[in-house]
C-alpha cells in the first residue's frame, strides 16, 4: 500500500456555485499541512472515549506524549521502514498497549524494532482484524438480519457549526450524522 500522501480520496465537489445540488464525484489528493491550514482537534470521542489526537505528520510528534498514553489504536494500513514504530511505542505509559486495526499489504511488514522499545516502558503490541472486508460484511448482514440500528443523532448540514461546538463541549451522546438540507 502507498503512504497516506500517495493515496487519492474520493468525495463530492460542487461544479457550479450557483447549483448547490450539482455535486460530482471527484478524486482528491491530500496536501502537506501548512501555516494557512486549520487543524481541528477532537478533544474527546463520544464513541470510544479517546481524548487525544496526535498529528503524526508533525516533526517529532511523539515527544509531547512520551510515557503518557495508555492505549494507541492505529488505523494505519501501511507500515514499512518509514513508520517510526519505536516512537509510537515511546508514547505509551507503563504497560500501555499499541493495537493495530489497519492491515497492510503482505509485502509491507512492520519496521524493525529493538527490544529496548519494549523494556523501557513494558509496553505491549497487538492486533485485531476488525478492519477486514469479510468481518464488515458479516457485521452488516447480522445488523440487517436482526434489525440492529445504529445510535445516531441527526443534524442538518446547516448546523455543522453547532455540531462541532457540541463535540468540543463533549455534549455528543451518540454519533452525529449530518443530513442533507439543501433543496
Amino acid at each position: 500500500m502507498s503512504s497516506q500522501r500517495d493515496v487519492d480520496y474520493k468525495g463530492y465537489a460542487l461544479t457550479d456555485p450557483k447549483r448547490w445540488n450539482d455535486l460530482k464525484v471527484t478524486e482528491f489528493k491530500p496536501k502537506t499541512f501548512d501555516a494557512d491550514d486549520v487543524e481541528i482537534a477532537i478533544t474527546h470521542c463520544g464513541v470510544c472515549g479517546s481524548d487525544h489526537v496526535v498529528n503524526t505528520g508533525k516533526k517529532e510528534f511523539w515527544k509531547d506524549y512520551a510515557l503518557t498514553l495508555d492505549l494507541i489504536v492505529s488505523t494505519r494500513d501501511s507500515f514499512g521502514d518509514k513508520m517510526p514504530l519505536g516512537d509510537f511505542l515511546s508514547m505509551l505509559y507503563v504497560h500501555g498497549r499499541f493495537v493495530t486495526v489497519g492491515v497492510p499489504d503482505a509485502d509491507d511488514p512492520l519496521p524493525n524494532l529493538h527490544p529496548f522499545n519494549f523494556v523501557s516502558n513494558g509496553c505491549l503490541m497487538g492486533g485485531s482484524k476488525i478492519g477486514s472486508k469479510q468481518d464488515c460484511l458479516e457485521m452488516l448482514e447480522l445488523a440487517r438480519s436482526k434489525g440492529i440500528k445504529p445510535w445516531i443523532e441527526e443534524m442538518p448540514m446547516c448546523d455543522v457549526g453547532k455540531a462541532l461546538q457540541n463535540v468540543q463541549e463533549n455534549k455528543v451522546r451518540y454519533r452525529y450524522v449530518l443530513t442533507q438540507d439543501l433543496v
